[in-house]
């Protein structure tokens, strides 16, 4: 209730509708590989990434769609069911590649309202949480997590990824969290900014509430 605009017309996978803001899940493949980036299977990633159907085959279409459900139950619900209140939808965007971050744009352009790069950026939850040791912490998992499958990569011997390319990717990554912490303060120590982000927040609230309720839903 909390972002820009709710859509329920929109696909959630629809890139092309981003000007909607509507893209906050991945593909089953993705959401298998980045639940544990050291130990998924890669055989079983093919599976669920890559399957086919005859669409002037009935049969073969049941079967995708009956594949579908099966690897949804087992893969995506899970991850979903977790995700309950301000942090845990936090901890799925950060986990998932997901856009949330926030920057000075969000002071510059009316909540990032018209930022278009952040139409699908749920960054304004971050001033809903009001956690900075948190923020840290989740800026060192994204480092740590694409360490990992930087690690993998060369350990798996992936063309174009090496120890130099794990190296590089360390310095820069140092600097960019610097970058981020410094942009957090700020973004925080401004008092009437964040007063007005508070306002924001709750006004998406009233606005999303009712466009949910319209949909027939009890809240």
């Amino acid at each position: 209730v909390y972002r820009r605009c709710i859509d329920l017309e929109e696909s959630p996978l629809n890139l092309a509708s981003f000007s909607n803001g509507v893209h906050w899940l991945k593909g089953i493949e993705s959401l298998y590989a980045l639940s544990d980036i050291s130990n998924w299977d890669n055989e079983f990633w093919k599976n669920i990434a890559v399957f086919s159907y005859n669409s002037y085959n009935s049969v073969t279409i049941e079967n995708a769609v009956e594949h579908s459900l099966v690897m949804t139950k087992k893969i995506v619900l899970p991850v979903l069911n977790t995700t309950i209140d301000i942090k845990s939808s936090i901890d799925y965007f950060i986990k998932f590649k997901l856009p949330i971050s926030l920057n000075v744009h969000y002071k510059e352009e009316n909540f990032a309202n018209n930022w278009r790069p952040a139409v699908c950026n749920e960054g304004m939850l971050w001033v809903k949480l009001d956690n900075r040791n948190d923020y840290i912490e989740k800026q060192e998992f994204v480092i740590q997590r694409e360490l990992a499958i930087i690690a993998r990569w060369v350990k798996e011997g992936k063309t174009g990824h090496t120890k130099k390319n794990y190296d590089e990717y360390l310095k820069r990554a140092k600097k960019g969290k610097l970058r981020e912490m410094v942009e957090y303060d700020e973004i925080f120590n401004d008092s009437d900014w964040i007063a007005k982000a508070h306002t924001e927040l709750e006004q998406r609230k009233a606005l999303n509430t009712k466009i949910l309720m319209s949909y027939g839903l009890n809240i």
